[in-house]
């Protein structure tokens, strides 16, 4: 009996070891930012956290770890800290040391390492080197714009559509493949929602202070994008407020993010015909075609009044 409750205040004392955190509740921080420390992995049982003053039949949290606080104030650029964030910040370490190590490598890598260890290298030091991407400027992205330039009507839409859902933009909507709810032996099509830059609906229609703050910030953020690929000032302004318009159009018929966790909600399998009489505006056959996807019958409409 004895060994048996010794083996579980081990197993109890190593599982309040393992969720030690602290919040701003509980301790004012002492601590330096995140990015200025790096922190060490903590051994699976470290006795340096028990607080030996504590009567664990009392409080076992404070005897499990009640020095955790003391040797691991809350860093002033986070509102809680614990071991789940040191695991975190560990693992971003070793993974930037390993990039910088693969980016490093040049044309003397070993030949028998992976070939994507060095594509990943040679895209990190792509994406660090800030000299050659202010350079560029927008040519790696004129493509993109001339092909929106080229459209001469919405009709021509649905290959556009298409080809943004394979760079993953999902402009105006998403589509992609799920599992079926109904049936879990079968993966599907499924057309969602889109468009909106705000993170969820409820941003585009919450009153007060704070959610006008944020639309304002929004609609000056577009027009600075506008702006800096060169637009002037007026027409990037206009630009930025028919974009802030037309996403709210889009925003009041897309569901909101509590309906969205309702698997009910948004499980409405259709044929692609269904779907073409519910929003004859897209020739779906062209954008499915265009989409690489394989042939389609039906598919998970999330949202039918979003797209009706």
């Amino acid at each position: 009996m004895m060994r048996r409750m010794a083996a579980s205040l081990t197993i109890a004392f190593m599982a309040a070891s393992a969720l030690c955190t602290t919040s701003i509740a509980q301790t004012p921080s002492a601590g330096v930012a995140d990015s200025e420390k790096t922190y060490a992995l903590l051994p699976g049982l470290d006795k340096r956290l028990i607080d030996t003053t504590a009567d664990p039949c009392v409080d076992f949290f404070q005897y499990a770890c009640g020095n955790f606080t003391k040797l691991y104030p809350i860093p002033n650029d986070r509102s809680a800290f614990g071991t789940g964030a040191m695991i975190a910040e560990h693992t971003q370490y070793v993974l930037h040391a390993m990039l910088e190590k693969a980016a490093a490598g040049g044309a003397g890598r070993n030949p028998n390492e992976h070939p994507n260890k060095q594509k990943i290298g040679d895209a990190y030091a792509a994406c660090m080197e800030v000299d050659a991407i202010n350079q560029k400027g927008l040519k790696p992205l004129q493509p993109e714009l001339d092909r929106i330039a080229a459209l001469k009507s919405k009709d021509e839409l649905p290959e556009l559509l298409a080809h943004y859902q394979l760079i993953g933009v999902n402009a105006f909507l998403a589509f992609g493949q799920q599992q079926d709810f109904k049936d879990a032996r079968k993966q599907i099509a499924v057309v969602d929602q889109g468009g909106l830059g705000l993170p969820e609906r409820d941003y585009y229609f919450r009153t007060g202070e704070a959610p006008e703050k944020t639309r304002t910030q929004y609609v000056q953020h577009i027009a600075n994008m506008l702006r800096l690929m060169g637009d002037p000032e007026a027409k990037a302004a206009s630009e930025a407020q028919a974009t802030m318009q037309l996403e709210s159009a889009l925003a009041k018929v897309s569901m909101d993010i509590t309906s969205q966790r309702d698997p009910n909600k948004v499980y409405h399998l259709m044929p692609v015909s269904d779907l073409a009489t519910l929003a004859p505006a897209v020739a779906w056959s062209r954008f499915l075609t265009a989409s690489g996807a394989a042939p389609v019958t039906e598919l998970n409409v999330t949202n039918p009044e979003f797209f009706k």
